[in-house]
């Protein structure tokens, strides 16, 4: 079997005149021999079932994370030139040479498409970025063996392209200079009205938005003849014929190729699980940190466990470390201090604030806690800390931790300070479906509030004692802007027995 993968965007259709030089104009073609011709470079209905189902979970999770998109290139020729009447209403789809999807962002969301990236992961794609193009790339990660009708076989990986555009005085440029040198992208700008007035339109059983006028685009990009001409030299898929092929399209060849099944709501299942809360957190905790990176004056609370409970040479672990702002406090203050997080911004910015000002103390690893394998590769301590942080779990990310904690040795120390069911944020936070009453969004982020008698009597069932236990407000109080935090917090401290 043979394998062909161009990452070469070839756009099957007129782009001008002179293009089309040397070119076999099937109008002169006796209609068997046309028809024989275009069956023989039609894509295989395996490979359009599959780009839909790719554009289906691309628009679903940018919708999702907010990022506006729209046609471009051989997907908007596909809009205003391949089109059918279903149910009254008229519907596009994907011309039946063609087998890949072009989609357009500004280049102020490029950032936002680099954060889905475990997201596109964990719906079974790779993403990745091409300079050359100025463009993404949504890639499957599994291949299939598919057969065209003039009997080549080859192995596929489904892809769409998603093109970077940036705006320039009063058009949409593609964003990377390199890239608006490639004959093939040449004339594929926007004006600033057709990239930002648009239309939804139906294709097949989605929406994808698009100029509102696109034909100006059309005629500008592929010549004045491109909504009845067609133009073919090869695809993706299929290797490049010897001669390419331009015909004048009947109103049975504008007929697009539509998915020959329903699309799997994957996207909107996999919202529902575990994996998906944690991809979130973690999203949101590198913008955070991203932004509020910077040390800070410890909290009051490590200030509190240190001069009552701690001793100098001690070894701590502090779960969700956060900007590092108690595990730096506690270094300083002669522990010898592990910080873990899920965020990877914050743990890189922490090591570079470790190296260069404080001699690589304390150590930072990105851990996630409700990964069982991974907390049991953890090393004997002391002390393990955790401020703010067990509220960011839901009950399932916490259960994994809790039951590592039933496992440590006698002697071990736990100094906790979490938001608890009294605190008032629980009832500004936006209840999420499907969740308990106890969770739920604010200030952009998840939260499940702790009933702190129920977490007290969990820890004394996995032989703990508990030495310190407070549930008050007035203990961290924060101005954001909008309202005054003041938090109802739990402050546990207690001992293995």
């Amino acid at each position: 079997m043979k394998f062909y993968y161009l990452i070469l965007a070839l756009f099957s259709s007129l782009p001008s005149l002179h293009a089309a030089d040397g070119a076999l104009d099937l109008d002169t073609c006796d209609p068997l021999e046309r028809k024989q011709r275009l069956s023989s470079i039609q894509t295989p209905s395996q490979i359009t079932d599959a780009l839909f189902q790719i554009t289906k979970d691309v628009v679903d999770v940018f919708n999702e994370f907010n990022i506006p998109h729209t046609a471009c290139y051989g997907t908007l020729l596909d809009i205003g030139r391949h089109t059918v009447v279903q149910e009254g209403r008229r519907v596009a789809g994907i011309k039946k040479h063609d087998d890949d999807i072009d989609l357009a962002i500004d280049l102020i969301y490029s950032s936002k498409v680099k954060e889905t990236s475990p997201v596109f992961s964990a719906l079974g794609y790779d993403l990745k970025y091409d300079a050359t193009l100025s463009r993404w790339i949504v890639e499957s990660k599994d291949q299939m063996s598919v057969a065209f009708g003039d009997g080549q076989e080859i192995s596929y990986r489904g892809f769409i392209d998603i093109f970077v555009f940036k705006e320039e005085a009063e058009h949409y440029m593609l964003a990377e200079a390199p890239a608006r040198k490639k004959k093939v992208l040449e004339r594929g700008w926007f004006t600033k009205e057709e990239f930002l007035d648009r239309s939804a339109y139906k294709f097949g059983p989605l929406y994808l938005s698009g100029p509102k006028d696109p034909k100006p685009y059309l005629l500008r990009k592929y010549g004045a003849h491109c909504l009845e001409q067609a133009y073919y030299s090869s695809s993706h898929a299929a290797t490049s014929h010897a001669q390419p092929y331009l015909w004048t399209l009947t109103e049975e060849e504008r007929t697009p190729a539509l998915p020959t099944h329903p699309l799997t709501e994957r996207f909107q299942e996999f919202k529902e699980t575990l994996l998906y809360e944690k991809i979130i957190n973690g999203i949101y905790w590198n913008r955070f940190y991203g932004k509020n990176g910077a040390m800070k004056d410890p909290s009051s609370f490590a200030k509190l466990v240190y001069k009552t409970y701690m001793k100098k040479g001690k070894h701590l672990l502090e779960l969700g470390s956060g900007n590092g702002r108690d595990a730096f406090y506690l270094a300083k203050k002669g522990l010898e201090v592990i910080g873990v997080d899920y965020s990877t911004k914050a743990v890189e910015q922490n090591t570079t604030q470790a190296k260069e000002i404080h001699k690589h103390r304390p150590l930072f690893h990105v851990l996630d806690v409700s990964d069982e394998s991974q907390l049991n590769q953890l090393e004997k301590v002391d002390y393990i800390y955790a401020r703010f942080f067990l509220h960011s779990l839901s009950d399932k990310q916490r259960a994994p931790l809790m039951h590592y904690l039933g496992t440590l040795h006698k002697g071990t120390e736990l100094f906790f300070e979490f938001r608890t069911d009294k605190d008032p944020l629980l009832q500004r936070s936006t209840h999420l479906a499907h969740h308990s009453e106890y969770e739920g969004i604010a200030d952009g982020h998840y939260r499940c509030f702790i009933n702190m008698e129920g977490f007290t009597s969990q820890l004394t069932d996995l032989g703990y004692e508990i030495l310190y236990a407070k549930e008050a407000n007035n203990l961290s109080i924060l101005d954001k802007g909008s309202y005054v935090d003041n938090p109802f917090l739990a402050r546990i401290v207690a001992r293995k027995r």
